[in-house]
């Protein structure tokens, strides 16, 4: 019986082992997150004041704690996910993990620009997903190109070889 509480609770201690240099690899991110909802939480309090709403204090700190909690829960799924599916393909569970928590400040992001928008009187619609498609698109251009460019060097080479 003590072998066996033993070997649970060394496997125990590696796993919340793991998660914790995870979790501390990934404290600047935990930061930006932190930073994120505290703009979001700024321009939504501006927003309801300038709309004449009424603003509850206790709301606003529900609203912050429980996007604190659903970050958390991303960085733990991310984590997780990393660590089932990133490792074994070759990918680290630190980069799964932020790719996972990165879409959510995405979504973060996007109710940042709404609130400001609607706190400064702008009405121009401009969506962070599609900016940042547009920015992939861009970025996988350039890289087409590039490969393309160096193919054909390549090519040109092997011509002058003959």
């Amino acid at each position: 019986m003590v072998k066996g509480q033993l070997t649970r609770t060394i496997s125990s201690s590696v796993f919340f082992g793991e998660l914790y240099a995870l979790m501390w690899n990934m404290r600047w991110l935990m930061l930006f997150i932190l930073i994120l909802i505290i703009v979001d939480m700024w321009y939504g309090v501006s927003k309801s004041i300038k709309r004449g709403e009424e603003f509850r204090k206790s709301r606003c700190v529900k609203r912050f704690l429980l996007k604190c909690g659903d970050y958390i829960c991303l960085l733990i799924l991310g984590a997780v996910l990393g660590k089932a599916i990133g490792e074994p393909l070759g990918v680290s569970a630190l980069v799964v993990s932020v790719i996972v928590v990165l879409i959510g400040c995405l979504a973060e992001l996007e109710s940042i620009k709404s609130n400001y928008c609607e706190t400064k009187g702008i009405h121009k619609d401009i969506n962070v997903f599609k900016l940042l498609l547009v920015l992939i698109g861009f970025k996988s251009r350039e890289l087409e190109k590039a490969i393309e460019e160096s193919i054909t060097d390549k090519k040109k080479d092997n011509e002058y070889d003959k």
